[in-house]
């Protein structure tokens, strides 16, 4: 009876570190990447805001390749809404919730049957004439959910690649499609 006692304490001892280690997280979660691209401003903005295109750039089919787009709407603007299923994928939506035009698209990205969610936007800049940045950021405000502050800190290492992989896709794309020089575009 004394082992099974000391036993509980240690394992009451180790739950309550986990906690208190927890709570020195920040209860803000957020994800966030940027890149230059050599494309205008204008172009760039105008690939994003059509979310049928994100298909093209965001990586998410490469961990999935059942993966699966469909769309309630309109794929612009306000409204428009993106929805993604496959084998080894859950089931899950990302929803514009407002557009800045040529500056900024915000979305709600929804999972666990809308359970679960993540605020974000990707923004464009332009920095030099035919030079534009793109921001992409996820955030999420947990609390005091000591689990989901655990979880926000690992997050950062496990998608932060991910947008890394996306936004040099979109960058590729966008620069093959967009040339400066003639200030054409070449969409093959």
């Amino acid at each position: 009876m004394k082992i099974l006692k000391v036993l509980l304490a240690i394992v009451a001892a180790l739950v309550l570190a986990v906690l208190v280690f927890a709570m020195t997280l920040p209860s803000d979660i957020s994800i966030k990447r940027e890149i230059e691209i050599n494309a205008p401003q204008t172009y760039t903005f105008e690939y994003l805001h059509d979310l049928k295109n994100w298909e093209d750039w965001t990586v998410w089919r490469d961990f999935d390749s059942t993966l699966t787009y469909s769309y309630k709407g309109e794929t612009e603007g306000v409204g428009a809404k993106q929805i993604w299923n496959g084998e080894y994928s859950q089931k899950a939506s990302l929803e514009v919730t407002n557009v800045v035009p040529n500056e900024k698209i915000e979305f709600q990205l929804s999972w666990d049957n809308d359970q679960t969610s993540f605020a974000g936007y990707i923004s464009v800049k332009q920095i030099e004439e035919n030079v534009t940045k793109v921001e992409w950021v996820h955030y999420k405000d947990v609390g005091w959910n000591p689990f989901m502050r655990i979880l926000g800190s690992m997050l950062e290492n496990v998608m932060g690649p991910n947008f890394e992989q996306s936004l040099d896709k979109l960058k590729k794309k966008l620069e093959h499609q967009y040339n400066v020089e003639t200030k054409t575009i070449n969409i093959s």
